[in-house]
């Protein structure tokens, strides 16, 4: 039977995810994501997010507000490692109707 090892020590991984994960809430103003985030806290949020991991992230503008604003998005890629042939889902947040 062929097979492939496509990590060496998963649990690994796993517990460094959740190292980063731990990293990201302790970072975290605590009221950040208790109360309403306006454009320009959510977009230095997100550039923040991104500077701490620039080796997993990228921002990304997907289009314009109705004042002419870019919308900006961060990509999240994982490690080197990944499989760039992966599924990918796409979460969409931070806007409201008026």
């Amino acid at each position: 039977m062929k097979y492939d090892i496509v990590h060496d020590d998963l649990q690994a991984d796993i517990d460094h995810l959740f190292q980063l994960n731990k990293k990201i809430q302790s970072q975290a103003d605590n009221d950040f994501f208790d109360s309403y985030a306006n454009f320009d806290q959510m977009e230095a949020f997100l550039t923040s997010l991104q500077a701490a991991y620039p080796t997993m992230s990228s921002l990304v503008t997907v289009g314009k507000t109705l004042e002419n604003r870019d919308i900006t998005g961060i990509v999240i890629t994982g490690n080197e490692y990944t499989n760039k042939t992966k599924s990918k889902i796409v979460i969409n947040g931070c806007q409201h109707a008026r």
